[in-house]
């Protein structure tokens, strides 16, 4: 096989992305359908200087309102960092996406919080 060859069967594959997020970035591997990985990446999911975790840890001295402002602020810089990072994604990639996985993770408090008692 040529060279040219494998490059048009990698462009005609349909990739899947599969997304594990952090705080603030994640990390977003693709895969061929023959499940080789093509990339692996890190993308920003905030934009440089917002705060990863403005419930958790908000500012001291916030009224409630400065709170709901602040995190409307994290919500709007998440959806164009977010926007950002997948577009470059997307124009990066070998081939076209068919589809995209997000890995759901909770901490180890979290699944035994809401599991029932024994």
């Amino acid at each position: 096989m040529t060279q040219a060859h494998c490059q048009l069967t990698i462009c005609a594959m349909n990739l899947l992305v599969g997304i594990y997020d952090h705080l603030g970035w994640a990390i977003a591997v693709t895969a061929s359908s023959e499940h080789d990985v093509v990339d692996r990446r890190r993308i920003e999911l905030l934009e440089p200087g917002m705060p990863n975790m403005p419930i958790h840890h908000p500012e001291h001295g916030l009224s409630p309102d400065e709170i709901t402002a602040l995190v409307t602020r994290v919500r709007a810089s998440a959806e164009l960092a977010t926007t950002a990072s997948f577009d470059a994604l997307a124009a990066g990639l070998p081939g076209s996406v068919a589809s995209v996985h997000l890995a759901c993770r909770f901490s180890h408090r979290h699944r035994h919080s809401a599991a029932p008692a024994i």
